[in-house]
């Protein structure tokens, strides 16, 4: 039998009471036990010795002789224990702060409706899609940051050893410099003055952050300047669309009601606009609203969703089609960060083309002036 809504806030308080970090963090926090990687690989072992015949305290038996972490092998023997007493699944990682809220709930709704294994097999998915989308964002990011900072060191550089020793040599010409050299050179001051500014504001910047994160205004904030950045804007947007399509065709893939599934995926998607728009939406649902016609009220969710939700509110195949939205979904952020990754990398070559030209060339304009007026006179 379904958990009714009462019963689920009440149980998803009592897991949260001692840690309110979320979903995401999380996999952060214990990344190095039990990490987004060792989740796919648990999932996708259990599926497999399952449905080889085995049940499943001996396919937890098998998972546990193979690991070589004691703190992994630990975590797997608590469960395998709680299981050996009379436990399910879900109730043996109810306690365990390894799991997320959206796990254990997922798992106890594939427990009640018979459906564990199809369960298991879309967490599997799941984790095994976000390690994907993690891969491809460093793949995308990871040179482009090594030459914004490459770019960075030489224009430091440049600007407080070799500009200042042109400057010292300017000092000695009779004729006014260039405006692009004099402005250069005033660059150059103002580095080799105020460069410590630089490490203060990154400490300013990192110690706002770590104190303002769970504020709602900062959280608010944050999250509009993010999904209004060029380019990578619509691309994080997107990234969140597949996981809320993902997580919704799993919810409704195992008849779990769609109130409760909503309150389940709001609680680990991790961007404010979407965690305010399924709270209200879930409101809406209460109150005997259609699901695509409270989703049509926020502009977080695009159109061409909403319209295929309508379709599937209609034909009652909602689970169809949030799984097609994902694939849609993912498929187009795939796409996107391949293309941002092209064209990031040549542009930033331009950039600092550009960057050590213009000082090269405000350096050497004096000379020319030098010379033009020696070869007049």
């Amino acid at each position: 039998m379904a958990l009714d809504i009462a019963q689920i806030k009440k149980q998803q308080a009592n897991k949260q009471t001692s840690d309110h970090v979320s979903f995401w963090k999380k996999d952060i926090t214990l990344g190095k036990v039990f990490n987004d990687k060792r989740k796919e690989e648990f999932y996708s072992e259990l599926v497999i010795l399952i449905t080889s015949g085995l049940d499943f305290k001996a396919s937890l038996d098998i998972i546990i002789k193979e690991q070589t972490n004691k703190q992994l092998k630990d975590l797997f023997q608590s469960i395998a224990d709680k299981i050996l007493h009379g436990a399910s699944f879900s109730g043996a990682i109810e306690s365990n702060k390894h799991f997320s809220v959206y796990e254990f709930f997922s798992l106890r709704i594939g427990e009640e409706s018979g459906r564990l294994i199809e369960v298991m097999k879309e967490l599997t998915q799941y984790y095994r899609k976000r390690l994907k989308q993690r891969k491809q964002m460093t793949s995308a990011f990871s040179y482009p940051i090594l030459i914004f900072f490459t770019a960075f060191g030489a224009v430091f550089f440049m600007m407080n050893f070799i500009v200042p020793l042109f400057a010292d040599a300017f000092m000695r010409f009779d004729s006014e410099l260039p405006a692009l050299t004099q402005g250069v050179i005033s660059v150059s001051k103002a580095f080799r003055d105020y460069w410590l500014l630089i490490p203060l504001t990154i400490t300013g910047i990192t110690f706002a952050y770590k104190t303002f994160k769970n504020q709602e205004w900062f959280r608010k904030g944050s999250s509009s300047l993010l999904l209004n950045i060029p380019l990578f804007g619509p691309l994080v947007r997107k990234i969140y669309m597949a996981r809320f399509c993902q997580s919704m065709a799993l919810m409704t893939g195992a008849k779990t009601p769609l109130v409760q599934a909503l309150d389940l995926v709001s609680k680990m998607m991790g961007l404010y606009p979407f965690e305010v728009a399924l709270k209200q939406i879930q409101m809406d649902l209460f109150h005997g609203k259609l699901l695509h016609a409270s989703m049509a009220r926020f502009s977080i969710f695009e159109s061409r969703m909403v319209s295929l939700i309508k379709v599937g509110e209609e034909t009652n195949r909602l689970d169809g089609i949030f799984k097609r939205l994902y694939e849609q979904y993912s498929e187009d952020t795939d796409h996107q960060t391949a293309l941002m990754s092209s064209m990031l990398e040549p542009l930033l070559i331009i950039l600092i083309g550009g960057m050590v030209a213009v000082i090269l060339i405000a350096m050497y304009l004096p000379m020319f002036k030098l010379g033009n007026s020696l070869m007049g006179s």
